[in-house]
């Protein structure tokens, strides 16, 4: 009888173990699945603000004299594209082509879209050609470059060259 007793004792003990670890495995599971949402909420935080800050800029240069310049840095990740266009809309399909091959766009709205949403559009008193910038195709030495830190920076130069026009030109900086 006492055997059995040691035994039952012994199986109770380690479906205790056995149970405390698969709690400890579940709650560190969910505390970091939180965390790096926050991480990531915080991140796409600082690229809308980014957004806002190259929409103020482009303002002001646009409400100054033709030859007028500024310089202004974006981080961006997870953004599908930052464009101009003539119409307030999603980017398109091939963005990130044009993002990779240095395309432009041109329009009175500098949008952004994320891969998972269109954020918006702002609207500018002057015309802007700018060069598309965000996330470059995958498997492209551009994308493999600049993921190694986790975001695509870009130096942006922003001219008005004409009385309504105002011109930005992106360099992705590795």
């Amino acid at each position: 009888m006492s055997k059995m007793k040691r035994k039952g004792g012994s199986v109770s003990i380690w479906i205790w173990i056995i149970g405390g670890l698969i709690i400890g495995v579940v709650t560190f599971t969910v505390a970091f699945t939180q965390l790096s949402h926050i991480v990531n909420q915080s991140f796409r935080q600082n690229v809308v603000s980014d957004f806002e800050k190259l929409n103020d800029e482009i303002g002001m240069v646009c409400g100054y004299s033709i030859g007028t310049k500024s310089e202004y840095t974006v981080e961006l990740r997870d953004v599908m594209a930052i464009f101009a266009n003539d119409t307030r809309g999603e980017a398109p399909n091939d963005a990130p082509n044009k993002i990779l091959n240095g395309e432009s766009g041109s329009g009175e709205y500098i949008c952004m879209t994320f891969y998972d949403q269109h954020y918006r559009c702002e609207d500018h008193f002057c015309e802007i050609e700018m060069d598309y910038i965000g996330d470059p195709p995958q498997d492209t030495t551009m994308y493999n470059v600049g993921i190694q830190d986790g975001k695509f920076t870009y130096e942006l130069e922003i001219e008005k060259v004409e009385d309504r026009k105002v011109e930005v030109k992106a360099t992705h900086v590795p």
